[in-house]
């Protein structure tokens, strides 16, 4: 029956691959020292090697062995009798399990540790969540032995609250589970319990299978498996009035008792022999001392989770004021962290405005460069020529006219793709004016809105960038629109001001070409938003938000 109850945890240990030889072997020989201990010793030292084999492994965070280290500390407490510790313990091991979506056989840990969960409920006399506990094990169960015996230990559960005929409903099923496999240890373990219960329900039945099991265990070769036999064959045979067969069965089950040191079979096994040969006073103390044991176990459960309760807030407290000094030591590293990125940020600040200043010098060198030799190539060698023409008599007074209208036009031209905002001057005086030299006999332009908007709510940046922009789409049109006719509706919406250019030019599949793309970058440059639309023959649009 011992090595019943230990399947689930050979189980479990037979999931995990482990490094060494030696580590193996250790973890062999004190787990057999929890399992079956053969001295007091033999319980805390075993719980003092996975307490250090639970340290390792969260230092090596291996999810599989910190897994393992909780669920035998867990049933080394329950050895104990700390019933809340060893919940505790389990339940940690359940939220790895969960957070660990890809453990190698993660159903047979799950079976291993509900099913402990369901001894520990069935110890603390809680039905409920023992069965719990046992149902979901049932449902990660892999095996027929392994949904055989959780059947079974469901069945102790209502065997343990006298309730006999839940409790053989559920053995009838774990009966027809372990005869598909080839496992005769169940096999007479669920007889056994089956014939009890059947006894409890009429005293006359249950013989059958509780002589089966008896008899399958007497081929185990084991003589502590026939304890169970012969304690049940002798309850068997007092609740049917055959006391002399019913003491010979007892007796014989105490003679194996003592021989195993088995306390609690020996309990059992006196306490039945009391009541078939004590007198009356005898027998009542027997009853009432197993009223008393299920009292102070329940009593001893209530003080064990006020002890646990109170151990388990000292130590959130301390977790507590530990994460407050993390806390803490988070918030100094923060700080240091953000004093020094703010100083990374100010010398980054100054060497940026430095460079945004070397930069500004060189743009401002070379535009002074580029206005100097346009000045030069262009003015200047007309003017020369004009020179040269006034030197000869024969050039007329409207001839030198002319040129000097050239050379005005060629200096206007230079002087408005180099223009800067006069904020003294009204803006949309400076628009009308741009507008207006691009009037001809062939083009007629016309306005509207202009003088309507507020222009002093754009800064002299975006009035700066409208400006050029203005002129690239005018520019454009002169060059390759032909347009006869040209409309801008300038319009004030909310937060915002927009301009609508349209022509009627011979429009284009619509790719940008230089002017354009420049203007879309100056109107992005100040945060604005620029659109446009052609088709061949149907005209140019262009949509602008400032």
């Amino acid at each position: 029956m011992k090595n019943l109850k230990n399947s689930f945890l050979f189980l479990f240990l037979i999931v995990f691959s482990f490094e060494a030889l030696a580590q193996q072997d250790s973890l062999s020989i004190y787990r057999s020292k929890f399992l079956t201990p053969k001295s007091e010793s033999d319980l805390t030292e075993a719980y003092s090697f996975f307490k250090h084999y639970h340290s390792q492994s969260l230092q090596k965070k291996d999810t599989a062995a910190i897994i393992y280290a909780l669920s035998c500390l867990s049933q080394i407490e329950l050895k104990w009798g700390g019933n809340y510790e060893s919940e505790d313990l389990a339940t940690q091991a359940l939220e790895l399990v969960d957070e660990a979506k890809d453990l190698r056989n993660r159903e047979a840990v799950l079976t291993s540790i509900y099913n402990h969960l369901g001894k520990l409920y069935r110890r603390k006399v809680n039905m409920e969540k023992g069965l719990d506990a046992y149902d979901k094990a049932l449902t990660y169960a892999a095996s027929s032995r392994d949904s055989a015996t959780i059947l079974n230990n469901i069945s102790t559960i209502y065997k343990d609250e006298k309730y006999f005929i839940k409790s053989q409903e559920v053995l009838l099923k774990a009966l027809e589970v372990v005869k598909r496999s080839n496992d005769t240890v169940s096999l007479a373990l669920i007889l056994d319990n089956l014939g009890f219960a059947k006894f409890n329900i009429n005293p006359k039945a249950g013989k059958q299978e509780l002589d089966r099991a008896l008899e399958l265990r007497k081929g185990l070769d084991k003589f502590d498996a026939l304890l169970p036999s012969y304690l049940n064959l002798g309850r068997y045979f007092a609740k049917n009035n055959k006391i002399e067969v019913a003491k010979n069965y007892l007796q014989m089950a105490d003679s194996l008792a003592r021989k195993t040191k088995n306390k609690d079979y020996r309990i059992n096994t006196l306490g039945e022999l009391v009541l078939l040969e004590g007198d009356d006073l005898d027998k009542e103390y027997v009853r009432l001392s197993e009223e008393v044991r299920l009292f102070n176990q329940r009593k001893d459960n209530k003080n064990a989770y006020l002890k646990y309760n109170t151990k388990r807030q000292e130590r959130i407290a301390e977790m507590k004021e530990l994460e407050a000094e993390k806390a803490n030591e988070r918030s100094l590293l923060f700080q240091i962290l953000s004093i020094f990125v703010l100083l990374i940020s100010i010398i980054g600040y100054f060497l940026y405005r430095e460079r945004n200043k070397k930069k500004l010098v060189e743009n401002v060198i070379q535009t002074e460069g580029r206005i100097s030799k346009t000045v030069h190539d262009v003015i200047a060698n007309d003017i020369y020529q004009i020179m040269t023409k006034l030197q000869i008599e024969k050039n007329s007074k409207a001839e030198i006219l002319d040129d000097l209208d050239v050379v005005y036009n060629k200096a206007r031209d230079i002087s408005r793709n180099n223009f800067v905002i006069d904020d003294s001057i009204e803006y949309s005086e400076i628009i009308g004016d741009l507008l207006k030299s691009y009037e001809s006999m062939e083009l007629r332009l016309i306005t509207n809105g202009l003088k309507k908007i507020d222009w002093s709510r754009l800064t002299i940046h975006k009035r700066n960038m409208l400006y050029r922009v203005l002129k690239e789409l005018l520019t454009n049109m002169t060059k390759y629109s032909k347009a006869s006719l040209v409309t801008i509706v300038f319009e004030e919406k909310g937060n915002g001001v927009f301009i609508k250019y349209k022509d009627n030019g011979v429009g284009c599949d619509f790719v940008k070409k230089n002017g354009l793309v420049n203007a879309e970058n100056r109107i992005k440059s100040v945060g604005g938003t620029i659109t446009f639309e052609s088709e061949p023959n149907n005209g140019f649009l262009c949509k602008i938000k400032l």
